[in-house]
C-alpha cells in the first residue's frame, strides 16, 4: 500500500496532478478515443495506465473519475523494486515525449 501512495504521489507531482487512482484497471472508453489513445501508446509495462491518461489529457478528453468497491487479492507479479524504478522512469518518459 504504502509503494502505491508513494507511486500515486509521484505520478501527480510528474505527470498527472488531480488523477487519485492511475492504476486502477477499471476504464471506459469509446471507440474513437480508444482507437486514437492506444494507437499512440508505446508503453509495455505496469505504467501504461499513466500513458493512456496522460495520452488522454493531452488529447483533451474528460477524464472522470467514478469510485468502484475494490477487493485486495494476494499474489501481485510486480517486483517492489524493479518495477517500480520502471516505472518512475517511465513517467519521466512520458512527461517528456
Amino acid at each position: 500500500k504504502l509503494m502505491g501512495r508513494v507511486f500515486n504521489g509521484l505520478v501527480n507531482v510528474i505527470l498527472l496532478p488531480g488523477i487519485a487512482d492511475t492504476q486502477c484497471g477499471f476504464k471506459l472508453f469509446t471507440r474513437p478515443v480508444a482507437r486514437h489513445l492506444f494507437s499512440r501508446q508505446r508503453s509495455e509495462g505496469f505504467s501504461f495506465d499513466c500513458e493512456i491518461l496522460f495520452l488522454a489529457r493531452k488529447s483533451g478528453c474528460q477524464i472522470a473519475e467514478v469510485p468502484v468497491n475494490w477487493t485486495n487479492i494476494a499474489g501481485s507479479k510486480v517486483d517492489l523494486v524493479k518495477d517500480s524504478f520502471l516505472m518512475l522512469v517511465d513517467l519521466i518518459r512520458f512527461r517528456f515525449r
